[in-house]
């Protein structure tokens, strides 16, 4: 499979006005880049991602997903386009 670049678009509503700083660790999976890729592109499977302890109101489809963030805001992903890598 060939590689491939997946854009994503956020909408933030913010309740609170404060910075927020967003990270994750990098690691390694144990998968095909294929699977990967499938797994990645369908924001269903977002939720599996992120700290449950830490997010309510999941919402999701393949393509758009939304969640509340602990204290926060309302945090909206939707998949929008992906392009092979050159």
């Amino acid at each position: 499979m060939e590689n491939k670049s997946i854009f994503l678009e956020t909408e933030l509503n913010l309740e609170l006005y404060s910075m927020t700083k967003i990270e994750s660790k990098k690691v390694n999976v144990a998968c095909s880049a294929e699977e990967c890729y499938t797994f990645l592109t369908d924001l269903n499977n977002y939720e599996l991602l992120l700290p449950k302890d830490k997010i309510s109101s999941w919402e999701s489809d393949e393509k758009k997903c939304s969640f509340k963030i602990q204290k926060t805001y309302k945090l909206t992903l939707s998949l929008q386009k992906w392009v092979t890598a050159q």
